[in-house]
């Protein structure tokens, strides 16, 4: 399991099990990789993982600024390889602004088999495509990162699109 963190200062990491602080193991092995600045690559590795692994795991970084958590769920499910699953995110949803204030792209992954129907919210009321926005889906394999673009934004949308992901 893996995630990507931006932060300075560097924060403490804590990797959680339910609500069970996880320690480094002969199995069980937690590193951080720098991959830019104040960027870094979070993961856990879980050697010959077991049904008994399953659950939901957290990762918790926290500093002097505050803290932010990443969600997973680990599934161990036997039968049909070509069976499907329902939606799960894989990275919390980002607000990403291009330079110059005149694009907001809200973006966010899931997996999910068969490909997921999207549809994004403002507050209670469904957000529409067109005039200044525009919703993206770029799919590999089973990961599907999820856009939502809006052009010369107002402010007003930012702090209130959710995002519901509904299983076909």
């Amino acid at each position: 399991m893996e995630c990507l963190l931006e932060a300075d200062p560097l924060p403490d990491i804590i990797w959680y099990k339910g609500s069970t602080v996880i320690l480094d193991s002969s199995r069980i092995r937690m590193t951080r990789k720098a991959t830019g600045k104040d960027q870094y690559l979070l993961r856990l590795e879980i050697s010959k993982p077991t049904p008994d692994d399953g659950g939901n795991y957290k990762c918790n970084a926290c500093n002097i600024y505050g803290e932010s958590n990443a969600n997973i769920a680990l599934n161990f499910q036997g039968g049909d390889e070509g069976a499907g699953f329902a939606p799960s995110f894989t990275e919390k949803p980002r607000i990403i602004p291009n330079g110059d204030g005149t694009l907001i792209t809200m973006k966010c992954v899931c997996t999910a088999k068969p490909k997921p129907e999207v549809t994004w919210l403002k507050e209670t009321k469904k957000v529409t495509e067109g005039g200044r926005i525009r919703m993206r889906v770029e799919q590999s394999g089973d990961v599907y990162t999820l856009m939502l673009e809006i052009q010369v934004c107002i402010v007003q949308y930012i702090p209130f699109i959710l995002l519901e992901s509904l299983r076909k």
